[in-house]
């Protein structure tokens, strides 16, 4: 299945790939790009009907994968010169995997239907 951004989108998002990050990242693409699909069914039906759903699709995927180049080896802190500098829990995991506020921007939200009562009280 086709990735639902490419190593252009990343890059246009983010920074320059540096080599190493160009290699893996069509292949982490396409793995953040299948996980938004285990955790969001029918998400390739909306993104070809809905270009908000197809814009928030692609930004999940280039912030999962992101995520992973900012902190690949999942540090939680790392000591340097005897000072603990302890990495935002937002890119502490060094895997790829698809956030809670990306996954809000692409749920669906039901209209609320009900009656309210202009009487109350009377």
């Amino acid at each position: 299945m086709q990735a639902f951004a490419s190593a252009e989108d990343l890059k246009n998002a983010w920074r320059t790939l540096t080599v190493d990050e160009a290699a893996s990242a069509d292949a982490l693409l396409e793995e953040a790009s299948n996980k938004l699909r285990g955790v969001s069914p029918g998400i390739d039906a909306r993104v070809l009907t809905n270009e908000l759903a197809k814009a928030n699709a692609k930004a999940a995927v280039v912030n999962a994968v992101k995520r992973v180049f900012m902190n690949p080896e999942g540090y939680l802190t790392e000591t340097i010169d005897g000072y603990v500098y302890r990495f935002d829990s937002a890119i502490s995991r060094g895997e790829v995997y698809i956030s809670e506020a990306d996954l809000a921007t692409l749920r669906r939200r039901r209209a609320s239907w009900g009656t309210v009562n202009l009487r109350a009280g009377i």
